[in-house]
């Protein structure tokens, strides 16, 4: 891509996904989310693309939350009628599936992009892994993760391009090998995790949380566990609540903060304001969600909030 092309980022997502635009000094245009899964806005991204009247925008960047992803065969669409790639930040989506097909499995975009940092379904302690269908791409990749060579035989190799190096070490490609065999195992613990907090938060919590909404012909691999609590109306500061957790044993995140309101982003992109993003943003809240978690954690997360929301309303 060149300086002047522009990337679409959604507003709601960890903030690597719009950095790796700003490695390249490409442009980012920041779109609205779905309020309440916090994905991509598909028909606001269709906007932004009737608005580029110069036809700058060159990719977009969908990216999963919680284990769900936005409307990838509609993005698809929009994308190839308007000559623009998707790479799919499907970090939090290894082992999940849109309309049957794996994340991963490169149906609807280009390219898509894993995470094993230690909290994801499977970890290599750091690092990541690319999924494509295009041979191209494939050997662009792994040209520019090992210094720019390209063997030419067993002891000759040029070098044409920098490169980097990006390369997984053996012992962290043994330790994500061997988690592997136990990932459909997991998500099958973390399916059951996430019914039985909609179980509680439907019959006897729904007074002050909701469940968060389960995006249409998603199979989610349950990465997180979002619930979402209306703190303006019940007058709860959202950060006092997270303390008292916190004070009670209870780690919860805020999963995330639009990424155009950090200082970086607010020196380059100014007075922006997506209303969507915002509201998913100020509601939203991530429980404890990992496979050693038991009904009787749950049930003492899910009480211990809403003590504190009784007591402080």
């Amino acid at each position: 891509l060149n300086k002047s092309d522009i990337v679409v980022v959604p507003a709601i997502s960890f903030v690597e996904s719009a950095n790796c635009a700003l490695y390249e000094g490409l442009k980012i245009v920041f779109c609205d989310v779905n309020k309440n899964t916090g994905l991509l806005d598909e028909e606001y991204l269709e906007n932004l693309i009737k608005k580029d009247l110069k036809k700058k925008i060159k990719a977009i960047i969908p990216v999963s939350i919680s284990g769900q992803v936005p409307n990838m065969e509609k993005i698809k669409k929009i994308s190839k009628k308007n000559n623009i790639k998707i790479v799919l930040d499907g970090c939090h989506a290894l082992g999940s599936k849109f309309k049957n097909s794996r994340i991963g499995s490169c149906k609807y975009e280009d390219i898509s992009t894993f995470s094993f940092h230690p909290i994801k379904n499977i970890t290599t302690c750091e690092g990541g892994a690319i999924a494509t269908n295009n041979k191209l791409i494939a050997n662009k990749i792994r040209i520019l993760r090992n210094h720019g060579i390209e063997r030419m035989n067993s002891f000759d190799y040029k070098i044409n391009n920098l490169g980097y190096n990006y390369r997984l070490n053996e012992i962290q490609s043994a330790l994500g090998i061997s988690q592997l065999k136990k990932l459909e195992k997991q998500i099958i613990i973390k399916k059951n995790i996430a019914r039985y907090y909609d179980k509680l938060i439907n019959k006897k919590y729904n007074m002050h949380m909701s469940i968060h909404s389960r995006q249409k012909d998603n199979s989610s691999s349950w990465h997180l566990y979002q619930t979402q609590i209306d703190f303006k109306k019940l007058s709860i500061n959202k950060k006092k609540l997270m303390q008292y957790l916190l004070d009670n044993n209870i780690e919860t995140k805020i999963n995330y903060k639009p990424i155009y309101k950090f200082e970086l982003f607010k020196k380059l992109y100014r007075n922006i304001n997506l209303s969507n993003s915002e509201y998913f943003y100020e509601r939203t809240l991530s429980l404890p969600m990992h496979i050693d978690l038991t009904k009787k954690n749950i049930n003492y997360i899910l009480e211990t909030i809403n003590k504190y929301i009784n007591e402080n309303k």
